[in-house]
């Protein structure tokens, strides 16, 4: 039964990972819903003992986000430190 769990567990984290990888913002999404997917999306992924922190997700954000956003994001990586930011910091800004 063991087996069968880990395995269920890791086909679960593929999944995960792949919807992580794939996130992108759609134009019409609010900023405040698409940061609730990816946090949901890393708390699933924890859940199932994933290793993610906090810098990666923070770097996925702006790379995901849809073009208008683009003024905004240069903004933050040339006036903040992404290490020193938390996700709430970063939603702010956006």
């Amino acid at each position: 039964m063991e087996l069968k769990f880990e395995k269920t567990k890791r086909i679960r984290l593929q999944a995960l990972r792949g919807d992580f990888e794939k996130l992108n913002k759609e134009s019409n999404e609010i900023i405040l819903d698409y940061f609730t997917n990816i946090i949901s999306l890393v708390h699933q992924m924890r859940r199932n003992g994933e290793y993610i922190d906090d810098v990666r997700v923070m770097e996925k954000i702006p790379k995901s986000l849809d073009s208008k956003f683009d003024h905004v994001v240069v903004e933050i990586e040339e006036l903040k430190d992404l290490e020193d930011l938390t996700i709430k910091e970063l939603m702010g800004s956006l």
